[in-house]
């Protein structure tokens, strides 16, 4: 079973449609808007500060999405959050890909339609604009992200929506 807690003094407000895998781990001020996924074992801990998931979008497996006292996390609407991801006090825009294992540190701010390839660290307080490619551990912006993938992106994020949303149905129904 999932585990959901909201703290006495929080707010949470998870949207009917989203999908939470069993073992995944929700505390706190969290918002997830409609249509988005929240995978096995994924960690979201909004104890000392807000986090906001818009729609359709999905937290991978062994994700992990936590806040700084002055660092909320707010995720955009069509996201794709690869799996072992660290997002911590982290601003993403709309139909970003963040790949496996990538880690987003505090007042890091990603614009719309960036891919955050695996492994990526983006140090404190980077801004990455819109539509980047980034990479490196260090980070670097390597390229401009093409049409391409901007609607590659967004289908993967419609995909796992679909997933989630059969998952749902299958809970629900008990198989």
């Amino acid at each position: 079973m999932p585990y959901i807690l909201r703290g006495a003094t929080q707010l949470m407000s998870i949207d009917q449609s989203v999908f939470v895998a069993k073992g995944a781990m929700i505390l706190g001020d969290v918002s997830i808007g409609e249509g988005s996924s929240v995978w096995y074992n994924v960690v979201v801990r909004g104890d000392i500060n807000t986090i906001s998931i818009g729609k359709n979008t999905n937290i991978q497996d062994l994700s992990c999405i936590h806040v700084a006292d002055d660092c909320p996390v707010v995720i955009g609407d069509h996201c794709v959050i690869g799996h072992q991801a660290t997002i911590h006090g982290a601003q993403l825009g709309n139909r970003v890909l963040v790949g496996m294992g990538a880690l987003l540190l505090n007042g890091v701010t990603i614009g719309d339609d960036c891919i955050i390839a695996a492994g990526t660290l983006i140090p404190e307080k980077t801004i990455i604009s819109a539509g980047s490619v980034v990479m490196g551990f260090p980070c670097k912006i390597t390229r401009s992200v093409t049409d391409a993938e901007k609607q590659e992106t967004f289908h993967l994020a419609q995909k796992y929506q679909q997933i989630a949303q059969a998952e749902l149905a299958r809970q629900q129904v008990g198989t």
